[in-house]
């Protein structure tokens, strides 16, 4: 069985563009349904950095996200969006590893986290979401 393969993107335009932006970014969405094993294609706006969007993507596995764009649709949406950015793309892709809401809950292959790990991570500040507070003990940050 393939895993999921997922995107986090960040799209920056001139906060003078950001209704245009919007609406290109709503025929991306449109566009999207031309891919059929593209779960989640979500567009978020930064409410605390005008001009910037944060997109999420989702894929049922890698052969999905290697057709994504590939359609007349989503290359006709993509370059819309790419004419109203003021700044490249920044995209990271991303194996999911943990998440609710996908129809049941979706765990990749377990990951196993010792105490020298959790200790460690708590000393780079990260603190304990409630996936590792489960496998590192009942303290919170």
């Amino acid at each position: 069985m393939s895993s999921k393969k997922s995107i986090i993107a960040k799209l920056t335009c001139d906060p003078a563009n950001a209704e245009a932006l919007e609406e290109a970014l709503a025929g991306a969405i449109t566009a999207s349904d031309e891919e059929g094993d593209l779960e989640i294609y979500s567009v978020h706006k930064d409410p605390n950095d005008a001009g910037v969007y944060w997109f999420f993507e989702l894929y049922t596995d890698v052969d999905a996200l290697g057709v994504h764009g590939k359609g007349d649709g989503m290359r006709a949406a993509m370059k819309a969006v790419g004419a109203h950015l003021s700044a490249p793309p920044e995209v990271s892709v991303l194996d999911p590893v943990v998440a609710k809401g996908l129809g049941k809950q979706y765990k990749a292959n377990p990951i196993k986290i010792d105490k020298h790990d959790c200790d460690k991570n708590m000393n780079k500040g990260l603190g304990r979401n409630s996936y590792i507070s489960s496998n590192c003990g009942s303290s919170s940050s």
